[in-house]
């Protein structure tokens, strides 16, 4: 059984269901800038879902990881305006930054930090070099987990249910470790573990999304 390819095939389809959910929050209760946040999440789920096919064909496995660091680097361009949303130059200033960044890190990755991603058991390990997983590591904390933490505020702030955005933050804090677990981890048991992590907060966070829907009045 390829244990990749179901597992990245699902975590990608929630993560695209969850950004569907966040996005129609965005477009009728939420502030409109939110909307980058959903298309954030669905560049991480065509990431996903991408490596999940990949794991059926050994061959795309290297250009497959290259896609999906373009991919994780686009997400996190468009959380930046979300990150930086209430400063038009400070926003700016960072989407030309990030762009910079971005085409840097893939030259270092094409040039001198190749990835050397295999299946073992079924399950794909990416093999992460350490600075590699150290800039990706980086990225989560410092752009993704602040950046969900922005969106858990703003869903929560008119929901009148103590505990909703510590509970929000939580599961968002929880992923995020995973995540940086998930891309570390050379072990399949442990990329399981996190694996599953990663896939039952946003489970949990889809139907918060849609409880939130239930909830929140429409944005007049």
């Amino acid at each position: 059984m390829n244990l990749a390819f179901i597992g990245f095939f699902v975590t990608g389809a929630v993560f695209a269901i969850y950004a569907y959910t966040f996005y129609s929050l965005a477009e009728k209760k939420l502030p409109v800038f939110l909307k980058n946040y959903a298309f954030a999440y669905f560049a991480l789920a065509l990431a996903f879902l991408i490596w999940a096919f990949a794991a059926l064909n050994n061959n795309f496995l290297v250009n497959s990881v290259i896609i999906g660091n373009v991919l994780l680097l686009l997400g996190s361009i468009f959380l930046l305006n979300v990150l930086f949303n209430n400063n038009k130059n400070i926003r700016i200033l960072s989407i030309v930054v990030g762009i910079i960044l971005s085409l840097v890190f893939i030259w270092m990755r094409l040039n001198y930090y190749p990835p050397t991603p295999f299946m073992s058991n079924g399950v794909l390990i990416f093999n992460t070099q350490k600075i590699i997983s150290i800039i990706l590591s980086s990225i989560f904390v410092f752009i993704w987990l602040p950046a969900n933490l922005v969106a858990a505020k703003k869903v929560t702030a008119n929901i009148p249910i103590q505990g909703m955005s510590f509970a929000y933050s939580f599961i968002y804090g929880v992923s995020t470790i995973a995540a940086i677990f998930f891309i570390a981890f050379k072990t399949v048991p442990m990329v399981i573990t996190s694996f599953v992590t990663l896939g039952i907060c946003f489970v949990m966070l889809i139907y918060s999304n849609y409880v939130a829907g239930k909830l929140l009045p429409n944005q007049k």
